[in-house]
C-alpha cells in the first residue's frame, strides 16, 4: 500500500503486513501510523429464504375444496371430518395474510366462515328439489293408478 507523509508529502510504499503499526518517515522522521487494511466484504446475493406464500394459498384452496365436497356429499354426517378442514383453511388464510398474500388470505378466512352455510343452503335446495321431484312422481303415479282404475271400471264389459 502507498502512504503519503503528512509533513513532507513523500509517498512511501509499505507492505500490507505493517498495517496499523507506527513507523517513521525516512525523509523527515515524522512518526506515522500505517492505516488498517480495508476489509472488502463481498455481498453475495442469496435467494430469499422466505417463501412467497404460494404454497399456503394452494394448501388453503385444497382444504376448502375437500371440506366443501365432504360436507355436500356426506349430508352433514362427516362433521368431524370436514369441520377441521374449514378450521385449517381459516388458519392458512391467516398465514397467507402474514406472508403478504393479504387478498388471498382474506378470501380464505371469509370462505372458511361463509362456505359451510352456503353448502347447507345448497343441500337444502338440492334435496328440496329432489324431494319435490319424488313427491311429484309419487303423485303422478297415484293419479295414473286412479285413472287406470276408473278406466277399467267405466269401460264397457264384453258379453
Amino acid at each position: 500500500m502507498d502512504i503519503q507523509c503528512t509533513n513532507c508529502g513523500q509517498v512511501l510504499e509499505i507492505e500490507d503486513k505493517y498495517a496499523g503499526m507506527k513507523f517513521e518517515c525516512p525523509s523527515c522522521s515524522t512518526e506515522l501510523i500505517a492505516p488498517e487494511l480495508a476489509v472488502a466484504v463481498a455481498v453475495i446475493p442469496t435467494k430469499n429464504n422466505e417463501s412467497s406464500g404460494t404454497g399456503v394459498v394452494v394448501a388453503a384452496f385444497i382444504c376448502l375444496l375437500f371440506a366443501v365436497l365432504l360436507q355436500f356429499f356426506s349430508g352433514n354426517l362427516l362433521f368431524l371430518l370436514y369441520s377441521p378442514l374449514y378450521l385449517v383453511t381459516f388458519i392458512l388464510g391467516i398465514v397467507a395474510c402474514c406472508k403478504s398474500r393479504v387478498l388471498s388470505g382474506i378470501f380464505y378466512i371469509l370462505g372458511s366462515i361463509i362456505t359451510p352455510a352456503i353448502v347447507v343452503a345448497a343441500q337444502l335446495i338440492f334435496l328440496g328439489t329432489a324431494m319435490a321431484t319424488s313427491e311429484t312422481l309419487a303423485e303422478m303415479e297415484e293419479e295414473e293408478t286412479v285413472l287406470n282404475d276408473k278406466f277399467i271400471t267405466e269401460s264397457p264389459s264384453k258379453k
